[in-house]
């Protein structure tokens, strides 16, 4: 999904990598951003599940690897953030979660300096331990409406109608991924390749940006976003 803030035709400058663990609030704090700061952003598992959701045979394909807690291959995933880059309105852009491992960060990287020679790329790195992440995808609920898709924690959140979206007061569902087995799949894989991944950008003279999540609220995390991250 590629969101940005209505009106601005600004050329893009700033291009942010949200890099860390499945169910750290890369999504909430990347849309928080398009909301108050005007920034645009492209979530590539919003648009993998999109395509899941229009039944092509592209999507089933990507639903039984998602199913499997495996990945998308990157050929597909780099042609959705490199369309989305280019077609850009707005000053700033976030990559919510991508890239993912090695070959990724290095293939953007060399991608990113031809095509956007000018433009300043950083990652944002969310923190946070495998024990706390488990918990919060297990109390994690995500609106049905694909026009919404707001998260809510049952561990902080009170909902004015139990089960249905504050939002757009669409019902709420578990993602098939947040499931025990799969969780413990998804962070597997992202434990496989995160030190890898940070090597790349160390390596390349990436600015990276670290946020310590625990124990902090969605606002105190966009704070610390704002305050800390060059914004």
């Amino acid at each position: 999904m590629i969101d940005n803030a209505a009106g601005s035709t600004d050329q893009l400058k700033v291009v942010y990598s949200f890099f860390g663990p499945p169910g750290t609030g890369k999504g909430t704090v990347a849309r928080e951003a398009v909301r108050t700061l005007g920034f645009s952003m492209v979530s590539t598992g919003e648009m993998l599940r999109a395509e899941v959701a229009s039944g092509s045979d592209l999507g089933l394909f990507i639903q039984q690897t998602v199913s499997r807690g495996g990945l998308v291959s990157d050929d597909i995933v780099a042609k959705i953030v490199f369309n989305a880059l280019s077609n850009s309105v707005g000053s700033v852009f976030i990559l919510d979660g991508y890239p993912r491992n090695e070959s990724q960060a290095e293939d953007f990287l060399n991608e990113f300096s031809k095509k956007f020679p000018s433009v300043v790329f950083k990652v944002v790195y969310f923190s946070l331990s495998s024990d706390e992440i488990r918990r919060r995808l297990s109390a994690r609920l995500i609106c049905q409406n694909k026009r919404c898709q707001q998260t809510y924690s049952q561990l902080i959140h009170h909902l004015r109608r139990e089960g249905f979206c504050d939002a757009c007061d669409s019902a709420l569902m578990r993602r098939s991924d947040d499931a025990g087995d799969i969780v413990l799949e998804r962070l597997g894989e992202y434990e496989k390749h995160a030190n890898g991944v940070l090597d790349v950008y160390l390596r390349r003279g990436v600015e990276i940006c670290e946020l310590d999540l625990f124990g902090k609220s969605e606002s105190a995390v966009f704070s610390q976003f704002v305050s800390q991250c060059g914004i």
